[in-house]
C-alpha cells in the first residue's frame, strides 16, 4: 500500500497539513522548526516558501551559526537551491562549527541495523591543550584524534541469558525469547576502538 498512488496523495496531504499548521502557528525565530518546514517545503518542491521562512529566521536571529544548526545535506541544499550562499556556513578550521559539522557527517555514514531504531550519531575524539568557554564558540588547539559513527556490531545473546542461545533453551526461555538482538556500536565507541590500532 505505501507504494500505491493512494499513499503518496496521503503522505502529501499531511505534508501540506503540516505546512499549513506551521504558516499559521509557527514562530519565526525556532530555528529547528523552520529547518524542518524548509525540509517539508523542499520534498512538496516549494523551493520559494522554504527561502521566505529561511530568510525570515536569518533576519530574526542574524547571530545563528547554521553549521551549529543543521546537518551537512540540508546545508547543501541550501546552496543547490540558491536559497543561502555556501560562504554563509563555510566554518573556519579548528572552530566548534566545523567539529560539529565534522561530526554530523560521520552521523551520515551511520547504517541502518534491523529491528533496531536507526540512530544517526557522529563524534569526535579530540586531544586539547586548551578549551575555550562555549560563549566563545572555538576550539582551541583541538586536534581530532578519531572519528565514527554508529554502525552495526556483533549480535547479542537473547536477553537475560549470557551469552547463547542454546543457553536460553536450556534455561526454559520462549522461542520468542531466545532470539539473538541486533546491536549498534555507538559512535563514541567507534573512536574508542581506533586508537588501539
Amino acid at each position: 500500500w505505501l507504494a500505491s498512488p493512494a499513499a503518496k496523495r496521503a503522505e502529501h496531504f499531511r505534508l501540506n497539513l503540516a505546512l499549513d499548521l506551521w504558516d499559521r502557528r509557527g514562530s519565526k525565530n525556532d530555528v529547528e522548526g523552520v529547518g524542518l518546514y524548509a525540509a517539508i517545503c523542499f520534498e512538496l518542491g516549494e523551493v520559494p516558501r522554504a527561502a521566505q521562512a529561511l530568510n525570515c529566521l536569518l533576519e530574526a536571529v542574524p547571530s545563528l551559526d547554521l553549521c551549529l544548526a543543521f546537518r551537512p545535506e540540508f546545508l547543501m541544499s541550501l546552496d543547490t537551491w540558491g536559497i543561502v550562499p555556501q560562504k554563509r556556513f563555510r566554518p573556519s578550521s579548528g572552530s566548534l562549527a566545523d567539529l560539529v559539522q565534522r561530526a554530523a557527517s560521520q552521523a551520515c555514514k551511520c547504517e541502518h541495523v534491523g529491528g533496531l531504531p536507526l540512530r544517526r550519531h557522529g563524534a569526535l575524539l579530540l586531544t586539547c591543550s586548551k578549551v575555550a568557554l562555549p560563549s566563545e564558540c572555538h576550539v582551541e588547539g583541538a586536534v581530532v584524534i578519531a572519528e565514527g559513527f554508529n554502525h552495526v556490531a556483533s549480535q547479542l545473546g537473547p536477553r537475560d541469558c549470557n551469552p547463547a542461545i542454546a543457553d536460553a533453551a536450556v534455561s526454559g526461555l520462549s522461542r520468542l525469547g531466545r532470539r539473538a538482538r541486533h546491536a549498534q556500536r555507538h559512535a563514541e565507541i567507534h573512536c574508542l576502538l581506533q586508537l588501539g590500532q
